[in-house]
């Protein structure tokens, strides 16, 4: 995911304040289906920016009535004793998020961009993200890197339903740009409403993925 430039101002944003609005006027627009991430925080966020980071995910799909049930599989977040359900078979509406730490090098195009996933046509089920490019590229747009991080992670949890396409506007836009940085400040960049309701589609029966294939 690459990120163009170029100038723009942002403000700030109550993340806390706005979940529970935002989460209402989602589930009043359309029936919410819900999205397992399966995180592995290969970066040990502290607690702190993974709440944020996790907020900002859950908002971002909130828009479209999707619900985003977080499993912590790693990380100073999960659990002492990490949840079962990380090991089983993953089911149709679950994707596997790692967070990683790998160091900035101008010469490895992997470093320098801030997430991939592995996706055909129909979509996928595992997605990376650089951490210290996500840090970097927040940096350079001025916003708070939680809150990038929040939108990366939501970008490509949607590429892992939906696959590779991107949109010209909103939350699967090839990149963001300086210009997206008060939206992004405000939690408002989501999918369309073709995007959203195919993700619902693909997200209301969920089965294994053994009887997919």
């Amino acid at each position: 995911m690459e990120v163009p430039r170029d100038p723009a101002q942002c403000g700030a944003m109550n993340l806390t304040n706005a979940l529970p609005w935002i989460l209402l006027m989602a589930s009043a627009a359309c029936p919410a289906q819900t999205l397992t991430i399966r995180l592995y925080d290969h970066a040990n966020l502290p607690a702190g920016e993974m709440a944020r980071t996790t907020e900002v995910t859950t908002l971002a799909l909130g828009h479209s009535g999707i619900q985003v049930k977080w499993l912590q599989c790693r990380g100073a977040a999960a659990p002492a004793s990490p949840d079962a359900t990380c090991d089983v078979e993953m089911r149709s509406n679950e994707i596997t998020m790692r967070l990683l730490p790998l160091a900035l090098d101008p010469k490895d195009p992997r470093t320098t961009e801030m997430a991939c996933a592995i996706v055909n046509s129909e979509g996928g089920h595992y997605g990376t993200v650089y951490v210290p490019a996500v840090r970097a590229t927040a940096k350079e747009l001025d916003v708070a890197a939680d809150l990038l991080l929040g939108f990366v992670i939501a970008h490509e949890g949607v590429h892992l339903m939906l696959g590779p396409a991107h949109s010209r506007s909103g939350l699967m836009r090839a990149g963001y740009s300086r210009k997206e940085a008060g939206d992004l400040q405000r939690v408002s960049l989501g999918l369309t409403p073709p995007e959203a309701h195919k993700l619902a589609a693909v997200l209301k029966v969920p089965s294994t993925m053994a009887s997919l294939r």
